[in-house]
């Protein structure tokens, strides 16, 4: 197949955000020093044991009936006891996490061997990379507490969640970054400039900086970049011309709704009114007759239920 170059902006690259990228990175021999130290220092497993252990696992899930689609996990690794398995959330959607926790327990589901028991489940932890904010803190940890005394019910499946985007308004903000933080923003960097001024000096982030460069010059990957830019942009005009519709729909008939409900009302009131007048003019009648006959006062607003008012305007 020939592929045409694509031409990024200048000082702009392919950001690690990018699933094909994230998992060249996270998978390849040139950045194991990056992916060990970070999963270290966000897991706080040894550092030099991931180094020497750490197997990248395949990353395709088993398909549990005939016609559900192959599901891919972004990276999955592991380390004796441990499965490690790296999400990139480049977007939130209702249901996201639910699709990431029931990955989670197809990839736990797979590692156990005929004959093995529960007890023996590799304990699987679960890095998801935000683009966006969703929690209060910059990395979160998520297990399954009982609510009063925080027991752990399950300490097989650990989650975090860690925000790139609380990370990179600090790092615009000026704020000083902690050597995990640069690590974790060197991810959403979409320009050379940063990306050179936050690796500068540290040999496991320029590690990283000469890999992403690389896969910048490749061009199955900006090609890959594009088409995908591509089809986002037009699902992105289809699905805001599907909600243009859908709330011209929605005010069309609630207008529909409202026109008719106000024509009800109306005429219910309107009955409702002339019929309260109508039984006032028949009482206002009533008492006139009383008072031609001579009848108490008293007597006759008792009878009518009408007002004193009323009455003095009848009697002159």
């Amino acid at each position: 197949m020939f592929f045409i170059k694509t031409k990024l902006k200048e000082h702009k690259l392919i950001p690690g955000t990018f699933d094909p990228i994230f998992k060249e990175i996270f998978t390849c021999k040139e950045c194991r020093n990056y992916t060990c130290t970070l999963i270290s220092k966000i897991t706080n497993i040894d550092v030099n044991y991931l180094k020497e252990n750490l197997v990248v696992e395949n990353t395709t899930l088993p398909i549990d009936r005939a016609k559900e689609k192959a599901k891919a996990t972004d990276v999955l690794l592991s380390v004796e006891g441990n499965i490690i398995n790296l999400e990139m959330n480049n977007e939130y959607y209702d249901g996201l996490f639910e699709r990431n926790d029931l990955y989670a327990f197809k990839i736990m589901g797979r590692t156990m061997e005929r004959g093995d028991t529960y007890a023996e489940y590799k304990k699987l932890i679960q890095i998801n990379i935000d683009a966006f904010n969703k929690f209060k803190k910059e990395i979160s940890v998520f297990r399954m507490l009982e609510i009063d005394t925080h027991e752990p019910e399950n300490e097989s499946f650990i989650k975090y969640h860690i925000s790139l985007s609380k990370i990179a308004e600090k790092y615009y903000n000026k704020e000083k970054l902690s050597n995990l933080e640069k690590m974790l923003l060197l991810i959403f960097i979409d320009n050379i400039k940063d990306l050179e001024k936050l690796s500068d000096g540290d040999e496991i982030l320029m590690e990283y900086e000469k890999k992403i460069k690389d896969l910048n010059e490749n061009e199955t990957y900006l090609n890959l970049y594009d088409e995908e830019k591509e089809a986002r942009m037009i699902q992105n005009a289809k699905d805001a011309y599907r909600d243009k519709i859908a709330t011209e729909k929605g005010l069309k008939k609630g207008l529909e709704k409202g026109l008719k409900q106000g024509i009800k009302q109306g005429i219910k009131q309107g009955i409702e009114q002339g019929k309260n007048e109508g039984e006032k003019l028949k009482q206002l009648e009533i008492a006139c007759n009383m008072l031609s006959k001579g009848m108490d006062s008293d007597l006759i607003l008792e009878i009518t239920g009408i007002s004193k008012e009323e009455l003095k305007s009848i009697t002159k």
